[in-house]
């Protein structure tokens, strides 16, 4: 076990082993380094660009509401922040009856609205069916499920059958097996015994 020979063996083992897992790590590195990290750099990229279309996009639709909600133009850098107007409070003084929440005790400036009474059956939206939801495939769909699952079950029916009728032959084949070997055992203690009695 000490040998020589033994320990070149390991040596060269050991040697093989270094080399393909440094080649696996050249690998790794290559690929994070030219694929992976390229790829990443290009999708944050596009990321950041995307995110600051969509702040645009978000700043252009505020004030939009505010010139169609209030009637005056405001500057909103992309922070969606302004020196010049306190939102709040525009948002709070411009509104009109149909647009009040009830507010606990009447007061508009309390921080905390109450809780608007709950609805009766008769007030509730009907309950949307599924076919509205799901639009008109929802029935096809529907049908065809059934369908499947009605022929399943005629197919694990059939299966069943089948393998009854397969247990039963086996079972009548084994009985008819069993019933032939008694009857060999009973004709050999029978020529058994002829025999015996023939022999005295």
């Amino acid at each position: 076990m000490q040998s020589a020979e033994r320990h070149d063996h390991a040596q060269g083992c050991y040697s093989t082993t270094h080399k393909r897992a440094n080649a696996l790590l050249q690998w790794f590195d290559t690929v994070i380094n030219t694929t992976i990290m390229k790829d990443l750099s290009d999708i944050n990229d596009k990321v950041k660009a995307k995110t600051l279309e969509l702040r645009r996009e978000r700043v252009r639709l505020i004030q939009e509401k505010v010139r169609e909600m209030w009637g005056t133009d405001i500057e909103l850098d992309s922070t969606l922040r302004t020196h010049d107007y306190d939102l709040e409070y525009l948002s709070r003084a411009m509104l009109n009856d149909g647009q009040v929440v009830k507010i606990e005790g009447g007061d508009i400036e309390s921080e905390r609205a109450g809780t608007p009474p709950l609805l009766s059956r008769d007030e509730l939206a009907p309950v949307p069916s599924n076919t509205v939801i799901f639009g008109n495939m929802y029935d096809h769909y529907q049908q065809q499920l059934s369908t499947l699952a009605k022929q399943h079950q005629e197919e694990m029916d059939q299966f069943m059958r089948e393998q009854e009728t397969n247990a039963k032959r086996i079972n009548d084949n084994l009985q008819d097996k069993l019933i032939t070997r008694r009857q060999r055992r009973a004709r050999r203690k029978v020529e058994e015994a002829q025999k015996s009695a023939l022999a005295t």
